[in-house]
């Protein structure tokens, strides 16, 4: 459905961009997801991936994060704090996304499941660069939070070493992956 005709239903340019960058392209992730083989990924990466590692650290986010949340939130309702939009919308998106996925995908990768192996390289991609993005946030305040900036190094460090597991097992020819096996 082009513009025009999305026009002519009645949709205002917000609905019409809506559809156009969010729905079409979740629609084609969702399609590419779908047509990968989840098997064939799990059989490459199953004897390069620390699976029970990396899925332990996902779980781990999963909990930390949701621990924290709720703590801001019962901290906030208990005194009467002010809460700010931007912070309702973290919430809603960590508890109702990113912690459900985070905790499934880690379940899953600690079970050797093929969807673990689908999704985890890209939640560890997504969580480490989330990381390295605080920084800056983190430097630009007086006084400078050097405890905030070794948390956040290490939770970017936790996020992309096994995510380098998973890209040496994606670039690894035929013979390496011969060898791993062994």
């Amino acid at each position: 459905m082009n513009q025009k005709s999305l026009k002519r239903l009645g949709a205002t340019r917000a609905g019409v961009w809506v559809i156009k960058h969010i729905v079409a392209p979740l629609d084609q992730l969702i399609g590419l997801i779908v047509s990968i083989d989840g098997d064939a990924v799990r059989q490459r990466l199953a004897n390069v991936v620390p699976a029970r590692i990396a899925g332990g650290i996902l779980v781990g986010f999963a909990i930390l994060i949701s621990v924290r949340q709720l703590a801001l939130m019962v901290t906030a309702l208990i005194n009467r704090t002010p809460v700010t939009a931007q912070e309702i919308a973290l919430w809603v998106d960590d508890f109702t996304v990113a912690c459900p996925a985070l905790l499934i995908v880690g379940v899953q990768l600690w079970q050797r499941k093929a969807h673990g192996y689908v999704a985890s390289a890209g939640l560890l991609l997504q969580y480490g660069v989330l990381a390295l993005g605080l920084i800056p946030g983190i430097v630009t305040v007086a006084p400078v939070d050097v405890a905030g900036i070794v948390v956040v190094l290490v939770m970017a460090a936790l996020c992309f070493v096994p995510f380098g597991f998973f890209v040496r097992g994606a670039v690894m020819d035929s013979s390496h992956y011969e060898e791993a096996k062994q």
